[in-house]
């Protein structure tokens, strides 16, 4: 349960801090609610996503920037056609011979986002390719092993 503020002038205090910071790193919603809550004062998504748009409102000059930034580290789905593509680009790519970590580099995407590209998102795209990488993955997994030995 969200603790109740003291006034409306601490409430406007963080709303502006909660913006300035957004704004400043290009921080998550998720993100920034997190370093609050361990920084300064605890805080949830939601309400740091409410502070962002009452930040917008009351500094107009820097709404385009601040929905810019949100829009960026707004999680997209697969129905994303960006990201339809792009989980695509990536099976392809492991699938000719690349290490997750190669797909990375090659695509300049994170290793993670590769990596839950092909073990997560792929299969709500194509079954059968999904299938392919999996056993690549599970392949590529146990000779890793049998060279660590």
């Amino acid at each position: 349960m969200a603790r109740t503020l003291t006034s409306e002038e601490e409430r406007n205090e963080r709303i502006i801090m909660i913006g300035e910071h957004i704004k400043e790193t290009g921080d998550s919603t998720r993100k920034t609610a997190r370093y609050f809550t361990k920084t300064y004062f605890p805080i949830s998504n939601a309400t740091v996503s409410d502070y962002s748009h009452r930040y917008m409102k009351i500094s107009h000059e820097e709404v385009e920037l601040l929905r810019e930034k949100i829009d960026n580290n707004t999680v997209k789905d697969v129905k994303n056609e960006e990201v339809l593509k792009r989980v695509l680009l990536n099976a392809k790519l492991f699938l000719s011979g690349l290490t997750v970590l190669e797909v990375a580099e090659k695509t300049n995407t994170s290793f993670w986002t590769v990596y839950r590209d092909l073990t997560r998102r792929l299969k709500l795209v194509d079954l059968e390719l999904y299938e392919e990488v999996k056993y690549k993955l599970t392949d590529s997994r146990c000779e890793n092993l049998s060279h660590a030995k």
